[in-house]
């Protein structure tokens, strides 16, 4: 069956004729938006830390910047890897992330509601032992929400991609035809 196509559509010309391409299909849309989320939170954190080290910012936010990240790096390695393994222990890692996460996002917005009538808001708000002024208070909670926001949904995203069909045939190396998304044909019993 070497240099055979798949696709019925594919003239012989251009049909692979590499049995290791044939049998190694592209990567799956869902793998690309897992690796894709996984790399733009990475990035994101990868940036806080560098402006962390730049700005001097206390040695514990420095360094519960840094796990998230090298865990970030560690989980996008091991996808690249195509392992069984490394798909089963990223999507668990990445399940654990997305539930502190989301228990972070919820506990965002509550602490960012109105105060109860009759009772006083927060006087000084800072961060990193910075006052953050009474006018920049409403930007700060934005930014605030809007990171955890996007921590949660690159989190989430994983979780459930790297669960479908696509993208455990596709770590499992089962070699679906890119073209056709059918598993390559296997002999006919009068080839045997």
């Amino acid at each position: 069956m070497t240099g055979e196509s798949i696709n019925p559509y594919v003239s012989p010309a251009t049909a692979a004729t590499d049995d290791a391409v044939v049998a190694d299909a592209r990567m799956p849309v869902s793998v690309k938006l897992s690796l894709g989320s996984l790399g733009l939170l990475t990035l994101c954190l990868g940036v806080g830390l560098v402006v962390g080290l730049l700005r001097h910012v206390p040695q514990g936010s420095t360094l519960s910047t840094l796990a998230p990240f090298a865990v970030g790096v560690a989980l996008l390695i091991g996808l690249l890897s195509r392992r069984r393994a490394a798909r089963a222990l990223s999507r668990l890692t990445v399940l654990l992330g997305a539930l502190l996460s989301t228990w972070m996002l919820v506990v965002v917005v509550v602490m960012f509601l109105p105060p109860a009538p009759g009772s006083t808001g927060p006087t000084i708000v800072s961060v990193n032992g910075q006052p953050v002024a009474a006018s920049d208070i409403m930007f700060f909670q934005v930014v605030t929400l809007a990171w955890a926001a996007l921590a949660t949904l690159c989190l989430w995203t994983p979780v459930f991609a790297l669960g479908r069909r696509s993208a455990r045939r596709w770590f499992a190396g089962d070699g679906m035809s890119a073209d056709s998304g059918q598993p390559p044909a296997r002999p006919s019993a009068g080839t045997r």
